[in-house]
C-alpha cells in the first residue's frame, strides 16, 4: 500500500506533530486527534487504514479507546499500532490483539526510520487480508463483514443504508476484443476513481468479478440514487488509450430503512435486481426504489 490514511490519537502535542511529519512525507493522508472520545468519532466519520493509539491518555486510556473501536467495528477493525513509553506494554498489547508497538522513545530524527517501516509493514500484512489484489479496494470478506455490522445498525438506531451494486458493461466483450491486460486497466481505473468520489464513510468493494459495491451509511433512497447518477456520470467520462467508445455501467440502488428489507440477503438481491434491470433498458443507467 503507498498511501494511507491513517489516524493518530494522542493527547501530547508534541508526539502528533512528530508522527503527522514523519508519515506525510512517505505520502500518507494523516489526521491527528487529542483524545480517545475524538478518536472514536473520527473512525465513525472516516474509517482509517491504520491507527496509532497512544495507550496512557487521560479520561479513556487507549486500551479503553481500542476496546470500544472493536465492539463497533466487530472482524473489520482497522489495524492499530499502541503507542507506549513502557516497553513492558509490548506483549500484553500484543496479545490483545495489536499489530505492532512503537516505543515513544524512538521519536528522535536518529530512530524515525524504525517508526516509518513498523507502519509500512503493518499495512502491508494487513492489506493483504482486507484488499482486492487487483483494484486496491476492499475484498468481498470485508464487504460481507461490513454490510452486516451496518445492516444492524440501521435496525437498532432507525438509520438508512443504501446498497448501489454496479457492473461494467459490456465487459466481455470489452476482453475479448482487446485482452484480458486491458480489461484489469479499466477494472481498476474504475475503482480508483469510485474511491474518489465516495464519501469518507462510504466502502467501496469488489463485489466479484467485473462488480462493484458501494455502502452508503446513513443514506436514504432519494440521496442514494442521486449519489449513484454521480458516480456513473464519473465513469462515463473516463478516458483509457487504445478504447473503443465509452466505458459505461449499470448501478442497481436498494435502500434499507424502516424494517423494508429482513435481511441482508434480501437487500443485496433487491440491489442486484435493480442492476440487471438497468441493463435491460440499455445500460449506462442507474435504477433504485
Amino acid at each position: 500500500m503507498d498511501r494511507a490514511s491513517v489516524l493518530v490519537v494522542d493527547d501530547e502535542q508534541s508526539a502528533r506533530i512528530v508522527l503527522k511529519k514523519i508519515l506525510s512525507r512517505d505520502g500518507h493522508e494523516v489526521t491527528t486527534v487529542e483524545s480517545g472520545e475524538e478518536g472514536i468519532r473520527s473512525l465513525r466519520q472516516k474509517r482509517p487504514d491504520l491507527i496509532l493509539m497512544d495507550i496512557i491518555m487521560p479520561d479513556l486510556d487507549g486500551r479503553q479507546v481500542i476496546a470500544r473501536m472493536k465492539e463497533r467495528e466487530g472482524e473489520n477493525m482497522p489495524p492499530y499500532i499502541y503507542l507506549t513509553i513502557d516497553p513492558s506494554q509490548e506483549r500484553e498489547g500484543l496479545e490483545e490483539g495489536a499489530d505492532d508497538y512503537i516505543f515513544k522513545g524512538d521519536m528522535n530524527p536518529d530512530k524515525l526510520q524504525i517508526i516509518r517501516l513498523r507502519v509500512k509493514n503493518t499495512l502491508l500484512v494487513r492489506s493483504l487480508l482486507y484488499k482486492d489484489g487487483l483494484t486496491g479496494l476492499y475484498n468481498h470478506g470485508f464487504f460481507q463483514n461490513a454490510l452486516d455490522r451496518l445492516f444492524s445498525e440501521t435496525s437498532v438506531r432507525s438509520q438508512p443504508l443504501s446498497l448501489v451494486i454496479a457492473d461494467i458493461d459490456e465487459f466481455k466483450r470489452l476482453n475479448d476484443s482487446l485482452g484480458h491486460t486491458y480489461g484489469d486497466k479499466v477494472l481498476t481505473g474504475i475503482a480508483q476513481t469510485l474511491q474518489k468520489a465516495v464519501r469518507p464513510a462510504d466502502i467501496v468493494a469488489r463485489y466479484g468479478g467485473e462488480e462493484i459495491a458501494i455502502l452508503l451509511p446513513q443514506t436514504g433512497e432519494h440521496e442514494a440514487v442521486v449519489l449513484a447518477e454521480r458516480f456513473r456520470l464519473e465513469i462515463e467520462r473516463m478516458a483509457f488509450t487504445g478504447q473503443r467508445g465509452p466505458v459505461t455501467m449499470c448501478f442497481g440502488v436498494a435502500t434499507a430503512s424502516a424494517g423494508r428489507y429482513v435481511d441482508t440477503a434480501s437487500l443485496l438481491k433487491a440491489a442486484e435486481d435493480h442492476m440487471y434491470l438497468a441493463k435491460r433498458l440499455g445500460k449506462n443507467r442507474v435504477c433504485g426504489e
